[in-house]
């Protein structure tokens, strides 16, 4: 299976801890549509235009993401969490590449 580099990169940004992933599988699991890598990244931003920002620009530009899904309630509902939609991508995109580059 080809590596995607950008999908490696994104799931790099959240915590590592083992709580984070429990919330990347509990997600997977509980919303099973729209799941792919390529769709969690789309969830993100346009891929052209998170592949072309160096890792400190596609970190800021997370960020910015996660502020604006929580000032206009784009949230999801992970085994009792209210998280982002953008946190709820990169948990999930950490648990499906982790073993490209763990």
């Amino acid at each position: 299976m080809d590596v995607d580099a950008l999908a490696v990169r994104l799931a790099k940004i959240p915590n590592p801890a083992a709580s984070s992933r429990a919330i990347g599988q509990a997600y997977l699991q509980t919303h099973p549509r729209g799941n792919s890598v390529d769709e969690l990244i789309a969830q993100l931003g346009s891929r052209d235009l998170l592949e072309r920002m160096d890792d400190e620009t596609l970190r800021a530009a997370i960020r910015m993401r996660h502020r604006r899904d929580l000032q206009t309630d784009n949230l999801v509902e992970v085994r009792g969490w209210v998280l982002s939609r953008a946190e709820a991508s990169l948990y999930a995109l950490r648990e499906l590449v982790e073993d490209d580059w763990a």
